[in-house]
């Protein structure tokens, strides 16, 4: 543009969707003019990059400006102004240019805008929030381990410390889940900061994989979650790790039949997780009418990691259904003491301490399951059986898709054989 024409006669004179340099602007490109279809006219900084020459927008030429006016008004730019940001954007362009030059800044402009508006959206979705979708998402696979993983979170977290439950999810720090966890395994409750971690972990993980895994519902995005803050916590185990140790040994375990022998509807319920395998009392309790048959039944294994659920075909050997008979009421579950809704973990658990009692130092239902594998591997029943029938250790490509055999026969004979031994007085 020649300096002793003014922009005013220069825009006169445009023609519409027409660019027109108007001067260079150091060190790269040119400033340039351009009318819309509309007659507005906006600036552009325009610079060449290989064979492309793009031009990136200043913003619209504002008439009423003054033209010594440096920043922009409301209503646009002064040539004055958009020759200030043209220079700005070409030394930006400058500085990238071993990088691909101003394409690069705008694309990481984007990416800061884009971080920003997920930050700003994260805002007041806290742990808490965060925590309770998750419980939200098991509770559709396993109703009771959500109850627990709910309670767990609302006595150790909430309760006690509010200010970090209601931190912003994305905000929370790996010291922050130390704390809460230090807390509770000072109280020497190992196995509750064990799981509150697992659940902790499980939520994070579930959130930071929104953006990629379809299966993850679309509410975890809103947490814009990057890191797992529990992922580099050490140290959280608890001091009897994997499968209980302090299983009940042969002999307990006659002793713990002549126990559970007296009739009464409490005692067949013991009989039947033990006729049963020692089946997991989260999957037996919510026996469903329709899954029991003449001689076998059917539980729903919901602890795999991917969310599906496996059937798990439990053989009924004589004394077991004897025992189920005595038990099993009409409606949806099975095993209930309130219509519509199954046993809880608690109640059975209940039961079989005041049934059991000091009979059996230190005696917990869960010793019974590791009894019973205990007890098979006496019998000579081979590890694979054993795990097939409780449901156990099922890894592998072979055991979770291509092994379809459910060994029904010989887990029948190890129930067989199992009672056979509990029923027969010790020499």
């Amino acid at each position: 543009m020649k300096t002793n024409v003014s922009i005013s006669e220069v825009i006169a004179k445009l023609q519409p969707r027409k660019f027109l340099k108007l001067e260079s602007i150091a060190p790269y490109g040119t400033l340039v003019l351009r009318k819309t279809g509309k007659g507005s006219v906006v600036f552009y900084w325009r610079v060449t990059i290989g064979s492309k020459s793009p031009a990136y927008q200043i913003g619209l030429y504002d008439s009423s400006a003054p033209p010594l006016s440096k920043s922009p008004t409301p209503n646009g730019y002064s040539l004055r102004a958009a020759r200030m940001a043209a220079e700005s954007m070409a030394e930006k362009h400058y500085a990238a240019l071993s990088d691909g030059g101003y394409e690069t800044v705008i694309a990481q402009q984007q990416l800061q805008e884009q971080a920003l508006a997920k930050e700003n959206a994260a805002a007041g979705h806290s742990l808490e929030k965060l925590y309770m979708l998750y419980v939200d998402s098991l509770a559709t696979r396993n109703h009771e381990t959500a109850k627990q993983a709910r309670n767990l979170f609302a006595k150790n977290v909430a309760a006690v410390f509010p200010e970090i439950a209601n931190t912003q999810a994305n905000r929370v720090s790996s010291e922050q889940v130390v704390t809460v966890l230090r807390d509770i395994w000072s109280a020497e409750k190992y196995n509750t900061a064990r799981k509150l971690k697992a659940y902790l972990h499980a939520a994070y993980a579930m959130a930071k994989n929104a953006d990629h895994n379809p299966t993850v519902a679309e509410e975890f995005k809103v947490f814009a979650i990057k890191q797992n803050p529990v992922s580099d916590i050490e140290g959280v185990k608890p001091k009897d790790t994997g499968v209980d140790k302090n299983a009940l040994l042969p002999d307990d375990m006659r002793k713990y039949w002549q126990v559970i022998s007296k009739a009464g509807a409490q005692t067949a319920f013991l009989r039947l997780h033990l006729l049963l395998g020692g089946q997991r009392l989260e999957q037996l309790v919510r026996l469903k009418n329709c899954d029991v048959h003449e001689d076998m039944l059917v539980l729903w294994d919901s602890k795999g990691r991917t969310g599906s659920v496996r059937p798990i075909v439990v053989p009924l050997i004589p004394a077991a259904l004897a025992a189920l008979k005595e038990l099993q009421v009409q409606g949806e579950y099975a095993l209930s003491v309130t219509p519509g809704r199954p046993l809880s973990t608690r109640t059975v658990n209940t039961w079989a301490q005041n049934i059991v009692g000091e009979q059996i130092p230190a005696f917990t239902l869960k010793r019974v399951r590791s009894g019973v594998t205990t007890l098979l591997s006496k019998l000579q029943v081979n590890a694979e059986i054993r795990n097939h029938l409780q449901s156990h250790n099922l890894h592998g490509v072979e055991a979770r898709h291509y092994n379809m055999y459910d060994f029904a026969e010989e887990k029948r004979k190890a129930l067989e054989d199992m009672y056979a031994f509990l029923v027969t007085s010790s020499k």
